[in-house]
Parts: structure tokens; sequence; C-alpha cells
């Protein structure tokens, strides 16, 4: 678990994780450098339950860097990821392991989306069973950490990757890496209760969102910005060392590496494979699919950050 300022809510996520039905190794909370009281409540859990470890960065490293570098000490075969705002379901760990042992090198569930409290519920992340295959976790990167239970297996090729761009994206290299490695599995029940505020890093409720002919222009011009494409390069770069079984991820991944004409043949790839992004393959998701390269461009900069 990654803290960073989170005083008013820490106290409830740690007892969520405490007292899980599966018990737990040892909690690793890494402390982005706060300025709060968080740092005082998890030494006092920390001198309570010997399995807390707590570890505090001289200096302020942002999100990702610092869920990646707090990734590198995990010592147990299974790892699960944990804001530090969130409420876990008491049987959260347990039933993802039983999942896990199956055969699979991650394990993601859906989750309750909530404000104040738990009782006051605004919905389910996932109305419906979600699609995650490697061209869809590569285009449009979906499954957040909090979600995730996977095998330490994949810690060598996350450290590599961390050892390149040490702020990429988490939650999406750790789900690719697992889906490319071996097979990932969705369950659908809610096990995390998630707490959306204005404080949390996904928190998106006030970003307006795009028509579909807006939103395509707003795609075409982030093709002029330098920034965009460098954050995309360097993403797939990164991933490129991944073993990708299908030969659409193996091209896509190249192809979003080069000029303009290539990322053309990115937008017609993704509209020859359709089903690989959407449930349904009807003409609207055919048009969604094609322009799927175009919105990473225009939206990818958590990839890198």
């Amino acid at each position: 678990m990654c803290t960073y300022n989170g005083e008013a809510h820490i106290r409830e996520q740690l007892d969520s994780i405490i007292y899980q039905s599966y018990p737990v190794y040892e909690l690793i909370v890494q402390d982005d450098h706060s300025t709060d009281r968080t740092v005082e409540i998890i030494q006092e859990y920390a001198f309570q339950y010997s399995f807390i470890k707590l570890f505090v960065n001289e200096e302020t490293l942002g999100y990702n860097q610092n869920y990646l570098s707090a990734l590198l000490r995990a010592k147990g075969d299974v790892i699960a990821l944990a804001d530090q705002d969130d409420i876990w379901h008491k049987e959260k760990l347990m039933k993802q392991i039983n999942k896990l042992n199956e055969g699979f090198y991650l394990v993601f569930h859906n989750s309750c989306l909530f404000k104040d409290v738990p009782t006051h519920l605004l919905g389910r992340r996932y109305s419906e069973n979600p699609i995650f295959t490697e061209l869809r976790l590569i285009l449009k990167p979906f499954i957040p950490g909090h979600e995730c239970l996977f095998s330490k297996e994949i810690l060598p090729v996350i450290k590599e990757m961390y050892e390149q761009v040490n702020n990429i994206s988490y939650d999406s290299v750790i789900a690719l890496t697992c889906l490319t490695l071996g097979k990932i599995a969705y369950l659908d029940e809610d096990l995390v209760y998630w707490r959306r505020h204005i404080q949390a890093t996904t928190y998106q409720e006030n970003q307006k969102k795009n028509g579909s002919i807006a939103g395509a222009l707003k795609s075409l011009s982030s093709l002029i910005r330098s920034k965009n494409k460098k954050i995309i390069i360097q993403y797939c770069k990164v991933i490129s060392i991944l073993p990708f079984k299908t030969a659409v991820a193996q091209k896509m991944v190249y192809l979003l590496q080069q000029n303009t004409l290539q990322l053309i043949k990115a937008c017609l790839l993704c509209g020859q494979h359709t089903s690989a992004l959407f449930c349904k393959t009807s003409l609207r998701n055919k048009v969604k699919a094609t322009f799927a390269p175009l919105h990473l461009f225009r939206d990818g900069d958590f990839l890198i950050k």
C-alpha cells in the first residue's frame, strides 16, 4: 500500500486489510513524504502488528514510482495492491487466491463505488464482464491496481521495466505482463469499496466528456503534440520486452513507435480486430476500434507520469 496525506481514511483501509479472512504475511506501506499524520497513524498500527513494514520516502516520488519501488520490496509468493482510502471486503484475498490457484497469473474483480460511506453506493465499476485481450490492455488499459492479486513471478520483468522508466503506469504494466506471461481471470464480485473523492489520483468526475466528433478531432490534434507522441513511443518501447502471444499485439506495439503513416496502419489493424476491443462487433464499435490508437495518443499521458 502506498500512501500520501491519507490520514482521513487510512484507518478504515488498514483495518479492512488486517482483518482479512486470509492471513496477511506482510503489509508493506510506503509513504510518499506525507505532510499530515499519515505516517504517525501507520506507525501506531505497525507497533501493534509486526507484519506491517513502513517505509518513508525522503522526497515525493509520485504515485507510479512509489508503487513500483514498493512492489519490488515484496517477499510473498502472491501480491495485492491497496489504495490508502478504500475498504476491502473481508473475503477479498481468500476469493482471489482460490481463483489464482486454478492456474492464473493475475485475478481482478469488480468494485463498488462510493463517496462518503460504503452504504451510499454510486454503482459498480463493471456493468458487464470486461474484455482483457492483449490488444485491449495495450490500447485501453483499464484494470486498476486495487483490484489485482498476482504472482510474484512477474517481478523480474517489472524490475526491468522500472529500470528503463521508473514512473511508468504501474497498474497498466502489471496486468499486461501477467497476461503475456500466463493467464488472467476476472471475478464478478464486489470485493473492494472504491472511494471516489476529489483528492484521489483517479478522480475524474469534473472532467468534461467529449462527443464523438469532438473526441475524434481532439485525438487527431494530439498527433502534432510532441509530448503525447514521446510518451506513447517510450511506453511501447518498454512493453516491447514482453512475450506477446498474438501477432496483432506484437504488430501494434511496433506500429505505435513509428511515424504517422504507420499509425494509420495501426488504426486499420484495430478496425479489423474489433472483437479484441469490444464485446459486440457492431458498426459503431468497429468505428470506435479504428480510432482506438488515436485515443491512446490523446489520453495516454497517464502512462508515464
